[in-house]
């Protein structure tokens, strides 16, 4: 990326004594953004970054969900999600869901995807710039397997590229964008950005990506959620005990019910949601069983699960399910739970749950049925 400097901020030779730390300060930020910017994806005449590291392994591992749960082999991405998700990955790291203790590979990245993802709340037109900035009129979408293979391609690195240098023009062009963008004062902080670091700090990066290519994938075949009662963690475990599986914390939040049902309770919102496959049998005669597909999502890390049931969850709650998957939300903070497309049924007869946008024509945004 080209080195950006914001208009105006000129530092003079017989700048007071005074005035000179405050410069030194916005200097410090000046530096510290573009360094991001440029460690994060500068673009390929710049060298490897890390989007550009994680792309060929984040392909790879797509492929190898593809061929685990794309069983009719018909399952398509839309190429401006895909980059989308992708270009997400840094400051997915500083959204409120990920607090689990599957991301401690990724550790390097958290502090400074928390504090990009505190920035872009104080500058929403940022990310409305940046992932707002790909669009496809020909609403171009590709096979699951292939996406896999193209994803490492200048075609879509290069778009991802073009959406990121749109938000960072936009900070150094825009004085009021800037001073909120640094506002928190963490760009400041010595050794957040360290170039090197970031660009090599590849595991996790593509979670984002990968939590939304396997709802997807889900959704097309045929899978669902139904969303069930809160429940406390120390209630939870004693219905759920013996069936609850060794995981990073000792247990897992993946459940048979007594009925033989698939049960994930999320540790963020302690709700319970019932997983559910609603196709028949596979081509070659052979049964799904969710429960050994969830855990399997699980044990490869293939999706972020408080993302893949919350998201989808909060998702078709805000009546956004089938539109961008990443938003900017009601409070300005950077909203990624459409990022799991994964469809959320109600029971017939159930109540639309409390909060829910209503469509027009008074229609809740949930499904009704499986």
């Amino acid at each position: 990326m080209v080195f950006m400097f914001p208009s105006h901020f000129h530092r003079r030779q017989n700048t007071p004594s005074l005035v000179a730390p405050q410069m030194s300060y916005v200097l410090r930020n000046i530096l510290a953004v573009n360094a991001m910017f440029t460690a994060y994806y500068g673009g390929q005449a710049e060298g490897a970054s890390a989007i550009q590291n994680a792309a060929p392994a984040a392909g790879t591992t797509m492929g190898e969900m593809a061929d685990s749960l794309d069983f009719n082999g018909k399952t398509a991405l839309k190429v401006v999600n895909v980059i989308n998700a992708l270009s997400v990955g840094l400051p997915f790291f500083g959204t409120p869901s990920l607090q689990n203790e599957s991301l401690s590979s990724a550790l390097p990245l958290l502090q400074i995807g928390k504090t990009f993802a505190q920035s872009l709340q104080q500058t929403p037109t940022v990310t409305n710039a940046i992932w707002n900035a790909t669009q496809d009129p020909t609403n171009q979408a590709l096979s699951v397997r292939y996406m896999g293979q193209q994803l490492p391609t200048s075609n879509i690195l290069n778009r991802i590229y073009n959406d990121l240098n749109a938000g960072l023009s936009l900070i150094m062009s825009d004085i009021p964008t800037f001073l909120n963008f640094s506002a928190s004062g963490a760009w400041s902080t010595p050794n957040l950005i360290q170039p090197t670091a970031l660009k090599n700090s590849t595991p996790g990066i593509d979670l984002a990506l990968l939590t939304y290519v396997t709802s997807e994938t889900l959704a097309q075949q045929n899978f669902s959620i139904t969303p069930l009662a809160t429940i406390g963690g120390l209630d939870f475990v004693p219905l759920f005990n013996a069936s609850r599986d060794s995981h990073y914390n000792g247990s897992s939040d993946i459940s048979r019910a007594q009925g033989n049902e698939t049960i994930y309770w999320s540790p963020n919102t302690q709700r319970q949601y019932q997983f559910v496959y609603n196709g028949g049998n596979l081509a070659n005669g052979s049964t799904v069983d969710p429960y050994a597909v969830l855990k399997q999502i699980e044990a490869n890390k293939w999706a972020d699960l408080p993302v893949l049931f919350d998201g989808a969850y909060n998702c078709t709650l805000e009546g956004k399910a089938g539109g961008p998957v990443v938003n900017v939300g009601n409070n300005r903070s950077l909203d990624v739970s459409c990022l799991s497309a994964l469809p959320v049924y109600i029971g017939k007869g159930a109540s639309c749950p409390i909060g829910a946008a209503v469509e027009v024509g008074g229609k809740c945004p949930f499904q009704v049925g499986g």
